[in-house]
Order: structure tokens, then C-alpha cells, then sequence
């Protein structure tokens, strides 16, 4: 938030702070699991947690230095979670 705002570069973070970011990225995670749930059942309520997780100790870094030491892990996770959503939708058409 602080490189956009040094830059003057109008983002959704420099807009919404630090927690009210957390919160927008929070509610999204939530909305899209439950979107997701009648079509992908048990697939999108867990995916939904981890990305849920991730919100919660995103909250518990309180500074952005804090906060990159856990958005280090995210290109990893959705990297898992592509590949548990790829598989379930895939074996879906099958089974």
C-alpha cells in the first residue's frame, strides 16, 4: 500500500486502508465459496477455508512487512487450489 501510494497510484488497498482491504478481500473469498458450494459441494466450502485462513493471518500481521511474510505463501496456494479445482471439476464430468 505504501509503494502504491508513494507512486500515487490509485488502488483499491490506498482506497480502503490496510484492514478495510483485509476485510474487502475476506467478504470476496467468502461470497465467491458460497457461489461456488452448489456446484463443487465439499471442494468449494474447504478451498474456501484455506483462502478464509490465509484472510485471518493476513489480520494477524498488522504491518506490511508482516503482511508479505504471508502473501509469500499465496502463489503457492492458488497454485493447489487450481490444480484441486481442475481435478474436481474434471472428474465431475466422469464420475
Amino acid at each position: 500500500i505504501s509503494v502504491d501510494r508513494a507512486a500515487s497510484t490509485p488502488t483499491v488497498a490506498t482506497f480502503l486502508g490496510f484492514n478495510g482491504t483485509l476485510v474487502f478481500c475476506f467478504v470476496c473469498y467468502a461470497l465467491c465459496a458460497l457461489l461456488a458450494f452448489p456446484f463443487l459441494g465439499i471442494v468449494a466450502g474447504v478451498l474456501g477455508a484455506v483462502y478464509l485462513g490465509l484472510m485471518l493471518f493476513s489480520f494477524r500481521a498488522k504491518t506490511e512487512a508482516g503482511l508479505m511474510r504471508v502473501y509469500k505463501w499465496f502463489p503457492l496456494i492458488n497454485t493447489f487450489c487450481g490444480f484441486v479445482l481442475f481435478w474436481a471439476i474434471t472428474l465431475s464430468k466422469f464420475f
